[in-house]
C-alpha cells in the first residue's frame, strides 16, 4: 500500500443518503478477520455495516435491512456468494455488488461478473482499493446524496 493510495482513500468525499442517514453495506465472508477488517474500514468512513459469515444469514440481513451495497465472498457455508447474489437480486435487483474472493482465475472472474457482480476483487487485496471501488459503486447507484454543485445552463 502506497502513501498515495492511503491519501486518496482518506480524502474520499463522505457519502450519505439525501436524508443524512449513512450508506448501508452488507459484508459477507466466512473468514472472520477479513470480514471484520472490511467492516471496520467501511465504518471508519461513516457507513453503517452489517456482516455475516454464511449465505443464509447474509440473505436474512439483506431482506430485513436493505443494504445499499454488497461485499460478498464466493466461498461461504450454507450457499455460496453467487447463489446469495442471485437470491438478493430477486428482491433488490439494483443493489450494487462487489465480490471479494480468493477465486482468482479469469474463469472465476467472468463467472462472478456474469452472475451480476458489478466489480470483482481477488484476495489478497488493498483495503484502500476496495474502499474506493465501493465508494464509486455507491456513487453510480444513485442512492447517495449529490453534492450541492450548481448547474448553470446558458448565460
Amino acid at each position: 500500500m502506497s502513501s498515495k493510495a492511503t491519501e486518496i482513500a482518506k480524502n474520499l468525499p463522505t457519502l450519505e443518503h439525501p436524508d443524512g442517514s449513512p450508506i448501508r453495506a452488507l459484508v459477507a465472508d466466512d473468514e472472520e478477520m477479513l470480514k471484520e477488517l472490511v467492516s471496520m474500514g467501511l465504518k471508519m468512513i461513516g457507513w453503517d455495516v452489517r456482516s455475516a459469515t454464511d449465505g443464509p444469514t447474509a440473505l436474512a440481513i439483506a431482506r430485513d435491512w436493505r443494504p445499499d451495497v454488497l461485499v460478498l465472498d464466493i466461498m461461504m457455508p450454507g450457499f455460496d456468494g453467487l447463489e446469495l447474489l442471485e437470491r438478493i437480486r430477486k428482491f433488490y435487483p439494483e443493489v450494487p455488488c462487489l465480490f471479494l474472493t480468493a477465486k482468482d482465475s479469469v474463469d472465476n472472474r467472468i463467472e462472478g461478473l456474469a452472475a451480476g457482480a458489478d466489480d470483482y476483487v481477488t484476495k489478497p487485496f488493498s483495503m484502500e482499493e476496495v474502499m474506493i471501488r465501493l465508494h464509486r459503486l455507491v456513487q453510480r447507484s444513485g442512492v447517495a446524496a449529490v453534492d450541492d454543485a450548481e448547474l448553470v445552463v446558458g448565460i
